[in-house]
């Protein structure tokens, strides 16, 4: 009888042993399907001589790009409103490319210029290990003579984007508000490529923004990559000394603006390419050309704040698609893309604007660790539509996982995407010699 009961409760405790698991053995097959399905960069492109800028590189996405270039070669111009010189520095330690660059650009202004003269074999080698995937860099492309603009914050999606430029020999420009000086020196450090560029970007001041695209006109004589990476998810409900809601200033005015004063440049250094990093929430976007800029004094609750996210991705969509049809018989391309699901920090600050940083910290412990992807892995469709051979006449297309894929909805009426543009370039004010024709 003792044993009967024995076994009922062995019975019932490997039962609830099995249901205890069921929700980690889901996370787990979550996590190995968006392994499975990411996007990665296949281009084997050397960078050498080639500039970047990438604005947002002193973290995430950015830095991760700023990384990925600085390794390949690439000169880098690392654009924040921060300092950011550690940024420079650790891609100085990690990528031995010392032609990286920081420059202050603040996107409430702008960011990234990452460049790599070394052999991108130890990156490649560096690649396979840390990502387990043998097949990256199969394609062999000298960047070498080409020049990167990159707009990031000091980690994330922007750092590893200018790590894989620097490392095949891109000159990269990191531009970014805060100090790049460690961005930078990782950059060179693993990249070996000491043509890395820091300059200061504040987005949140369109005068910041016009500084610099002036500093890098004047101390660049080409422009071969710019990627606009740097964004916010929530600054709360602010406004800037411009007028303009401080979130879609950071993430849609400001590189719209950017983009417009360093067209001259871009077209000198045809063919070039311009890289919009968007949203998956462009698709749940409820923008009008008179909801563009949220009007000051208005309550701010958790849905209008997603929306005016959501709205600013579009925005970068549209953006994209509109400086392709205006630079398409210049040899300039423009695309936009969604790094899927990133483990970054944006989470974390937006939430502590909302008064909700439990809920983050449970969100990226949970459903960001078991199924969001690594900064690295967020920054592989960026690096894939700035170095890829057969995106060379590509232009005006939005991509997903390094795929191309549908745009969302409100980037087909070309009314709209018209009257979205015209009101943008009344908020920042463009110059009628500023302005650009549809080609």
């Amino acid at each position: 009888m003792i044993v009967y009961t024995y076994a009922i409760y062995l019975k019932y405790l490997a039962l609830a042993v099995v249901v205890a698991s069921l929700p980690f053995i889901a996370l787990i097959a979550l996590k190995i399907f968006q392994k499975l399905t990411a996007g990665r960069v296949s281009s084997l492109v050397c960078l050498k001589g080639k500039t970047a800028i990438v604005t947002g590189g002193s973290s995430g996405i950015g830095l991760e790009t700023a990384l990925f270039l600085a390794s390949r070669g690439c000169r880098a111009i690392i654009t924040d409103r921060r300092n950011s010189s550690k940024a420079k520095a650790r891609i100085l330690s990690e990528m031995n490319n010392a032609d990286v660059t920081t420059k202050r650009l603040d996107l409430m202004s702008q960011q990234v210029i990452i460049a790599d003269r070394r052999d991108s074999f130890k990156a490649k080698a560096r690649i396979i290990s840390e990502t387990n995937n043998s097949d990256i860099l199969t394609k062999r492309l000298d960047l070498t003579s080409m020049q990167s603009l990159h707009k990031f914050s000091q980690s994330g999606i922007g750092l590893e984007t200018a790590l894989f430029l620097a490392s095949r020999g891109c000159r990269v420009i990191i531009a970014d508000r805060r100090d790049s000086s460690k961005a930078k020196a990782r950059i060179i450090a693993e990249t070996n490529n000491s043509d890395i560029e820091t300059k200061r970007l504040d987005l949140t001041s369109l005068q910041s923004v016009r500084k610099f695209a002036e500093d890098v006109k004047e101390s660049e004589e080409r422009l071969d990559i710019l990627i606009n990476n740097a964004g916010v998810g929530s600054v709360g409900n602010k406004h800037t000394d411009d007028g303009l809601h401080a979130t879609m200033q950071i993430n849609h005015f400001g590189p719209f603006l950017l983009t417009h004063l360093l067209s001259d440049l871009l077209k000198k250094s045809a063919p070039s390419r311009i890289i919009f990093v968007g949203s998956a929430l462009a698709f749940c976007s409820n923008l009008t050309a008179e909801t563009l800029n949220y009007p000051q004094g208005h309550p701010l609750s958790l849905f209008r704040t997603t929306m005016i996210y959501a709205n600013s991705k579009l925005a970068n969509v549209i953006t994209a698609n509109g400086f392709a049809e205006r630079l398409k018989e210049y040899g300039v391309t423009s695309n936009s893309l969604h790094p899927g699901l990133v483990n970054s920090e944006i989470f974390s600050a937006s939430a502590k604007y909302l008064g909700l940083e439990t809920i983050a910290r449970v969100f990226r412990s949970i459903v960001l660790l078991a199924y969001g992807k690594s900064t690295e892995e967020g920054a592989q469709t960026t690096i894939h539509l700035a170095l890829a051979n057969e995106l060379k006449e590509v232009t005006g297309k939005h991509f997903w996982d390094c795929i191309m894929f549908p745009q969302p909805p409100g980037a087909w009426n070309k009314k709209f995407c018209d009257d979205i543009w015209e009101a943008s370039e009344k908020l920042v004010q463009l110059k009628p010699e500023e302005k650009l024709s549809v080609c």
